[in-house]
């Protein structure tokens, strides 16, 4: 069963007249990990889908169903997108396709006992033979359409995936996929004018809505308080505020992300005196970053980040040895931090 399948696909596509115009068309295939992995199928139904000559782009990370099918095909142009997933004995092809000429587009889904020894034949191959027919029927359609008449011609392969982009729809690499994700860290924060470090936690979001560039708002405080030596002794400041960065980010396709980029926030400093005066005063505050971050778990990374500030407002210290100096011109602050995504 199995031979005579591969032998019709294998004739149809060697009997195409354009056969160029298939080997463009991709199939979009969403990796699913843990439980729900069937990953035998999957490997197979990936190398009978590339041995007809379609393109397979790979999304990987998914723990469970992914709803997003007709999304991830749109994305990329694909014909088709799927998912191959298990239950216990019970293995399941989750397929959208792309509208036919007479047939219509959508899910299509074939569920099958593993336990069975036709798997190959009942399961992998039928949706082979399913996807490679849509790719002729495009490929048919591509051929009796007038040239540069309703079709878009891209030249420059970095707009392949589009920017701004729906996901974005970046290939392998699930922080660029993802398009949310929650914040959480903490590290030293270095104020200047001869205060003693403080220790800071953030908490925040990113949003990733464009191809390389990310928007990551957060709130921030200061647990360990710095410390200022005064002529009434020693004066303890505190901070807290929210600032918001810009990061460019020039390789999204890579394993391990790098950031750059400006910001703008808003600082409070409270200060306490021996004798229980206090004080508290604010100011806006430029700021630049730095990062790099790298995948820790499907949908989780880890990151380091460099942060420098300026208050554009005096905010005085008191310390004898810097009378002169403000605090926060410059400050600088390092954290270690996590994020956790979701589409």
């Amino acid at each position: 069963m199995r031979s005579l399948l591969l032998a019709l696909l294998t004739g149809l596509w060697l009997s195409l007249p354009s056969r160029a115009a298939a080997e463009q068309q991709s199939v979009v295939v969403v990796s699913t990990i843990g439980p729900k992995a069937w990953a035998a199928a999957q490997a197979r139904l990936t190398a009978e889908l590339r041995l007809v000559g379609l393109e397979i782009i790979e999304i990987g990370g998914r723990r469970d169903v992914d709803h997003e099918l007709a999304r991830h095909a749109s994305a990329f142009h694909a014909i088709a997108s799927l998912q191959v997933l298990r239950d216990g004995d019970a293995g399941l092809i989750r397929v959208w396709l792309e509208r036919g000429e007479d047939e219509a587009g959508g899910y299509r889904h074939v569920r099958v006992n593993l336990r069975n020894t036709e798997v190959v034949s009942q399961a992998v191959l039928p949706v082979v033979e399913l996807v490679y027919a849509r790719s002729v029927q495009r490929a048919s359609r591509r051929r009796a359409q007038p040239p540069h008449q309703g079709v878009v011609v891209n030249t420059d392969p970095k707009k392949k995936y589009g920017a701004p982009v729906v996901g974005p729809p970046i290939r392998y690499h699930v922080r660029s996929e993802m398009r949310y994700a929650v914040r959480a860290g903490f590290g030293p924060w270095f104020s200047g004018a001869q205060t003693t470090p403080a220790i800071s936690f953030s908490g925040g979001l990113r949003a990733h809505w464009f191809q390389y560039w990310s928007l990551q708002p957060e709130l921030f405080a200061h647990a360990f308080r710095h410390q200022s030596d005064t002529l009434r002794g020693v004066l303890q400041l505190n901070a807290f505020g929210g600032r918001v960065h810009a990061l460019l980010e020039p390789w999204p396709r890579s394993n391990v992300s790098l950031g750059i980029g400006p910001g703008v926030g808003l600082l409070w400093v409270t200060t306490a005196d021996p004798f229980g005066q206090a004080t508290l005063r604010s100011s806006p505050l430029l700021s630049a970053r730095a990062e790099i971050a790298s995948a820790l778990a499907p949908f989780v990374d880890v990151l380091f980040m460099v942060s420098v500030g300026y208050a554009t407002a005096e905010l005085p210290s008191g310390s004898l040895l810097a009378s002169g100096q403000q605090m926060m011109r410059p400050s600088m602050d390092t954290m270690l931090a996590a994020d956790w995504h979701w589409q």
